[in-house]
């Protein structure tokens, strides 16, 4: 459907533009024609009116004839001939209006006045078509951008999803795999310990599938997904692995990427506490700082111990969720200091789903 058309604010616009043509039609009918003023307002402003919409096609004949594809001998071809036959048409338009005229008023004046207005008409009317076949063009070009940015910003939403997919595929192998590594070293020194943590996992995949499944879920969700993998990780370590959560609570309604904190807790057991013979404590802490959410993960960890590439895979890996997720407001940072490993990670505060 014409543009103009589907949008009744721009017709109405559109309709107003065209008044002062008309306005210019009756002054030049009483200067040129000697036509008394209400007789050419009743011959200018119905015409125009008409004309408005006699020009209407010309958009079709634009997207026909595109501006900065067309040739330009082609496309002024087309628009000239195009506008002389729209002035044509329109000047014959009026010959059976000047008689309406002059039959409802009972003077004949209208005719003969009309037919010496037919050149000014047919003028006017070439022009006025070429002016507003312009009109179209741009209109076009304003939509093409307008379409142009919107498959832009399609794009960019689309290769996020699939860059937080790739990243979230990334985390499924690593856990998994480390979880059924601890399972086979527990099954020779205790059984019962490797099947109470079969089943543990059990639970902790199917809550993170249900997690995984979402674009976004609460802290609160996430703490609760991770205090069922730390408890699989217990099973192994028993009193060795302390841990210490403090979640503000306002804290823990804010959204972010589901498995965002798994990858650091394991982390922290697995080259942080494990790598410590009395063992040692994993804290977590959330708060909210006005617009934003601060979550710290820290953990002991052994300072003559060389960095694990999978550490820092892991780490990597956050961050690149948390840059997918948040763009430049998210903030992740590392510190080593007295035996403590933290990680820093700050986001913006979203709490609607």
């Amino acid at each position: 459907m014409h543009p103009i058309l589907s949008n009744r604010a721009r017709l109405v616009l559109y309709l107003a533009a065209w008044l002062p043509l008309a306005g210019l039609l009756a002054s030049l009918l009483v200067l040129q024609i000697r036509t008394s003023w209400p007789q050419a307002l009743l011959i200018a402003g119905p015409l125009t009116l008409l004309y408005s919409f006699i020009c209407l096609p010309s958009w079709y004949l634009c997207r026909v004839f595109p501006a900065g594809v067309t040739s330009q001998a082609r496309l002024l071809a087309a628009q000239l001939i195009a506008a002389l036959f729209s002035g044509l048409v329109w000047s014959a338009c009026g010959i059976p209006w000047a008689r309406i005229l002059a039959h409802v008023s009972g003077n004949p004046d209208y005719i003969e006045e009309y037919r010496a207005a037919i050149p000014l008409f047919f003028a006017m009317g070439t022009v006025t078509y070429v002016a507003v076949a312009f009109v179209h063009y741009l209109l076009i070009a304003w939509q093409e951008r307008a379409e142009s940015e919107r498959r832009v910003l399609e794009l960019a939403v689309m290769a996020r999803e699939a860059e937080l997919k790739a990243l979230k595929m990334q985390l499924a192998p690593h856990f998994l795999f480390n979880s059924l590594n601890s399972i086979s070293a527990l099954t020779a020194s205790s059984p019962k310990a490797a099947r109470e943590m079969c089943l543990l996992l059990g639970s902790f995949l199917r809550k993170s599938l249900a997690f995984g499944a979402k674009a976004h879920i609460t802290l609160a969700e996430e703490i609760s997904l991770v205090s069922d993998f730390l408890a699989v990780e217990r099973v192994r370590f028993g009193p060795r692995l302390v841990l210490a959560f403090n979640v503000q609570e306002e804290a823990g309604r804010c959204l972010l990427p589901p498995l965002l904190l798994q990858p650091l807790l394991e982390n922290a057991v697995t080259h942080g506490v494990a790598q410590m013979l009395e063992g040692g404590t994993v804290s977590l802490e959330a708060r909210l700082n006005g617009s934003r959410v601060t979550v710290i993960v820290t953990n002991p960890y052994d300072p003559d111990s060389q960095p694990s590439k999978s550490t820092g895979l892991g780490v990597q890996n956050v961050r690149g969720r948390l840059e997918t997720a948040f763009g430049a407001e998210a903030r992740l940072e590392i510190q080593r200091e007295g035996g403590l490993f933290t990680v820093r990670m700050s986001f913006p505060a979203v709490t609607d789903r």
